[in-house]
């Protein structure tokens, strides 16, 4: 009379282990999954680096911008854009690797795509405090400008290696006052606020990724962690040459248009520009803070 148990508690089962399977296999925020690209062979790894990089080059001589009111004069050429790529051969073969500078997989709109973070100048402009009248016989003050790299996450097609779609990370210049001191520059650096970017002298410079992680608490978002360092170093003006990091963390969410081509845009509502954010999982701590409270906002309308 009850045959029937055993087998309905076998197909349960079964159907619970099914769904645990199926939901380690999806993304854990629905649409969009990253992971380190599983390259085991070195000299793939450098094919590959070797035919993404020029790309990079090019769309970034292609973006670079000038300021119409950019003081300095410019020698416009198809070698003037200084850009970087942040991703390396040799750590494509080890992903237990800490450095996050590196290939990714991009699964998103249940495509793959290949990702990797390149940085360059996309518009050439003077610091507010930083003119014609400052600027000696070194350039110093074109050179801040021109060492303003931004860093731009690249969607790659896994087969052409054409550009699919490119997200900006402009990192913005902190004008308040820095407190104790009277001049804002990296020369004055004072260790009692290693991370507080009201110490820069020029613009913000990427210079490093640290982590790169799904948001989880937002849909189709990316998190990436930046070390950046102020322009206006690594100019020997002072006859030094030092490197005082800053940290921030940045959104990118992820969507298609009416005719299916990613998006990649930037959003700063909830962590700030510039933040302080060190790590990946404090940047998804205060993005749950930021939806926790609008939930109260909408349940008190």
């Amino acid at each position: 009379m009850f045959n029937w148990i055993p087998r309905f508690i076998f197909t349960l089962a079964a159907a619970l282990i099914s769904n645990i399977l199926t939901a380690q296999d999806k993304p854990v925020d629905g649409a969009l999954a990253v992971h380190r690209m599983p390259v085991s062979d070195k000299h793939a790894a450098r094919t590959l680096i070797g035919k993404l990089s020029p790309i990079v080059g090019q769309f970034a001589r292609a973006h670079s911008m000038v300021s119409p009111d950019y003081p300095f004069d410019v020698r416009r050429s198809d070698n003037w854009v200084t850009y970087d790529t942040h991703f390396l051969d040799f750590e494509l073969t080890n992903t237990k690797f800490a450095n996050a500078e590196t290939l990714y997989t991009i699964t998103f709109d249940s495509k793959n795509y290949i990702a990797g973070i390149g940085s360059y100048v996309p518009v050439l402009k003077a610091t507010p405090d930083c003119g014609p009248a400052e600027a000696d016989g070194t350039n110093y003050c074109r050179r801040i400008a021109e060492n303003n790299l931004v860093c731009h996450l690249f969607l790659f097609d896994p087969q052409t290696h054409a550009v699919i779609a490119v997200g900006a990370m402009p990192i913005e210049r902190d004008n308040r006052a820095m407190p104790g001191v009277k001049k804002r520059s990296w020369v004055y650096f004072d260790p009692k606020y290693p991370n507080d970017p009201r110490q820069m002298e020029g613009w913000p410079r990427c210079h490093v990724v640290s982590a790169v992680g799904s948001a989880r608490i937002i849909p189709n978002a990316l998190l990436i962690t930046l070390h950046y360092i102020d322009s206006a170093e690594s100019i020997s003006k002072y006859g030094k040459d030092q490197q005082n990091f800053y940290t921030t963390t940045a959104l990118l969410r992820f969507s298609t248009d009416e005719l299916g081509n990613v998006q990649i845009k930037q959003d700063q509502s909830c962590l700030g520009n510039p933040n302080t954010i060190t790590s990946i999982s404090a940047a998804r701590k205060v993005l749950a803070a930021c939806e926790a409270a609008s939930v109260r906002r909408d349940e008190r309308r």
